[in-house]
């Protein structure tokens, strides 16, 4: 498995990725009829294209075997000015959950 930097041509995976996660975990609860909504994917799409290259944001990509089968997001500022250290001199920041395929649990 290699994680890299999630680019442009990784939009349209991304989005499959956090929408198969998102309806393990809502589909039943959340009307499908919003689940299922194409204007819901042109957004998170959107949303993708725009963190992406957005300063202070990184968004990487878990390939295993070829394929993107999951993604983290972590944003290094608090939208108020630049990163300060942490204690560890590192910037600091939060991290989002990280979405994976099925099937792809475990294959690190």
């Amino acid at each position: 498995m290699i994680v890299r930097s999630a680019t442009l041509n990784d939009v349209d995976t991304l989005v499959d990725i956090h929408r198969q996660a998102r309806d393990t975990y809502y589909r039943g609860v959340i009307p499908d009829e919003e689940l299922d909504d194409p204007a819901e994917r042109a957004e998170m799409r959107a949303a993708y294209e725009r963190a992406i290259p957005k300063p202070g944001r990184r968004l990487l990509c878990a390939e295993h075997d070829g394929a993107v089968v999951g993604f983290a997001a972590r944003s290094t500022t608090s939208g108020r000015g630049p990163s300060t250290p942490g204690a560890a001199g590192s910037p600091t920041g939060t991290s989002a959950p990280a979405p994976v395929t099925r099937g792809s649990y475990g294959c690190a």
